[in-house]
């Protein structure tokens, strides 16, 4: 036995060196390949909420064209859409932002992923981990500090000056001035390096700016592609294998990634870009930024169309996988349940996507639009922006913030928050007259069309704003479904063939709409509650009971002297 256990001893020692250095060099290649990765990723850390103005995000958007029902500017205004992607988009990236925003105003360039876009976002919803995994994926487009979409969906490429062609010469130049002075020629080759140290500083100057921003929006299209390469990995057979099923249906409803390796090829970091250092003297001397600039912007032109289909399917990945987390943690949604059009379309506790807590109520239309009425502060405003903001949600997105629905894909208008201009010397009376005229030229042939109207022409006086409120109404309820706020409850009778009359009201069980139109009102009662005093009450009530004998006095009747 002892000469066994020697006899073994040294064939243990011999293999354990072995096998150390096997590890310590995997081990030693694991981080180089990190501080490649590092050194060749620029920006670590995620870019802050509120980096992005909101015409960046809006500029794939700007860079398509809008569908014939989709939103306008004063509905997305009305409908405070921006702050809701603010809120429902989480830590997404400006692409996914870009592509939230464009999808919500039914732009054409997202609009062809309809078909994979519901069943896409229910499969992330029923499954949290393949929503990780993406989010994980596509962390490296949250460091981005530059957007592309400008530059990517551009009608027009950027054109430099013929002369960047010959940018070749400043470094050749720079060698021969130094041949000249190592052969004895130091005047002669001075005078070069002087002449070509001064015209790689006035190639600097003039490019220096376009040059600065592309290096960015590189940096940002490096990081998108280099997230597409870990999503297409994601995709691969061998890892859907031992995925779950919600996981393989989601992979199978996303858009296809286009072929990346030649992609990263051209958009990926040089090795002198991965030094940073370096890469500055080689611009002072060599040029060698300002000379690749030429040759990106062909890669550009080369690659654009494989660029789009990345950047869409990508910002669609992310914003839906951010959008489930959202759903998720939200108080209750509902899958939308898609109609022809408003006639018996519904909302089952229908909430305020923009409120964490909201008080539901239940919405459904006949054969006719709605007037809607009640006491000031009881909700109405809110109402019609949960109304127009949940039709542009199943439109676009495919659910709605309620227990259920079944509303159609319809062109939401809004009139809410309508304003004078003195800029363009428009009254509010002007101004709500030209949106009117806006939206009833819009509705003219749509398909389905939600118009929501808000206090409908406070800017004139009591009986033409009625007058005019009737004919408008009237004439909009031919083509699209109408649904109106307003306190002039004689407005009613007048659309009456349009409309139904419906009263918000609070009740013990919440908030309720019940027929009819508001009786009892609390205009006068609020001045008490917003600290006038007692004194200033009376005199309004007595100025009310004043217009209301006026109003009901025979017409040719003789004035009451007042007191």
């Amino acid at each position: 036995m002892p000469n066994d256990d020697l006899r073994s001893v040294p064939a243990v020692r011999s293999v354990r060196p072995f096998v150390s250095f096997g590890a310590m060099t995997d081990a030693l290649s694991r981080k180089l390949r990190q501080a490649w990765s590092l050194m060749s990723s620029g920006r670590q850390q995620p870019m802050p909420r509120g980096w992005f103005t909101r015409d960046e995000i809006a500029r794939l958007h700007a860079a398509g064209s809008v569908s014939p029902d989709g939103l306008d500017d004063q509905t997305w205004r009305d409908l405070d859409l921006d702050t809701y992607i603010e809120q429902a988009a989480g830590d997404c990236s400006v692409f996914g932002r870009q592509w939230l925003c464009a999808r919500l105003r039914a732009c054409d360039l997202t609009d062809r992923s309809d078909p994979i876009q519901v069943s896409q976002l229910r499969a992330l919803v029923d499954d949290p981990g393949l929503a990780r995994s993406w989010i994980d994926a596509t962390a490296a487009m949250r460091c981005a500090d530059a957007e592309v979409a400008g530059t990517l969906f551009a009608p027009s490429p950027t054109v430099l000056p013929t002369w960047v062609s010959l940018l070749w010469l400043v470094p050749v130049c720079f060698c021969l001035a130094l041949a000249l002075i190592v052969a004895g020629l130091r005047g002669p080759g001075a005078l070069l390096i002087l002449a070509t140290l001064a015209a790689s500083g006035a190639v600097q100057i003039r490019l220096y700016g376009p040059s600065a921003t592309w290096r960015k929006q590189k940096r940002a299209i490096g990081q998108l592609v280099s997230c597409a390469l870990q999503m297409a990995e994601l995709d691969s057979p061998h890892r859907r294998g031992r995925s779950t099923e919600q996981a393989a249906e989601g992979h199978s409803h996303a858009a296809r990634l286009p072929e990346l390796k030649p992609l990263w090829a051209a958009f990926g970091p040089t090795w002198l870009e991965r030094l940073a250092g370096l890469a500055e003297y080689a611009d002072l001397i060599l040029l060698s930024q300002y000379r690749r600039l030429a040759i990106d912007l062909q890669n550009l032109g080369r690659h654009r169309q494989a660029l789009q289909a990345v950047y869409l399917a990508m910002g669609q990945r992310e914003a839906n996988a951010w959008l489930a987390c959202h759903l998720r943690s939200s108080e209750g949604f509902c899958w939308n349940d898609a109609r022809n059009g408003f006639a018996g379309a519904s909302l089952t506790g229908m909430r305020n996507p923009m409120l964490s807590r909201s008080t539901p109520i239940d919405l459904a239309f006949g054969d006719r639009g709605i007037f809607l009425t009640g006491k000031n502060g009881s909700g109405k405003s809110t109402l019609l922006r949960s109304l127009g903001m949940n039709t542009v949600l199943a439109r676009t997105l495919g659910f709605c913030m309620a227990d259920a629905a079944s509303v159609p894909r319809a062109l939401v208008q809004t009139s809410i928050r309508i304003e004078d201009s003195l800029l363009l010397g428009r009254s509010l009376y002007v101004a709500e007259l030209l949106r009117a005229a806006s939206m009833l030229e819009r509705a003219n042939g749509a398909a389905a069309c939600l118009t929501l109207f808000d206090e409908i022409f406070r800017g004139t006086n009591h009986m033409e704003s009625v007058s005019a409120a009737g004919a408008v109404i009237r004439r909009l309820g031919r083509q699209a479904t109408v649904v109106v706020s307003s306190h002039h409850v004689d407005l009613a009778p007048l659309v009456d063939g349009t409309t139904r009359p419906l009263l918000l009201s609070a009740t013990s069980s919440g908030l309720e709409l019940l027929p009819g139109v508001l009786v009892e009102t609390n205009g006068i009662d609020l001045l008490l509650s917003q600290g006038f005093d007692a004194e200033l009450h009376a005199t309004a009530l007595q100025l009310h009971q004043r217009l209301a004998e006026r109003a009901l006095r025979p017409l040719g009747a003789d004035p009451t002297p007042s007191p």
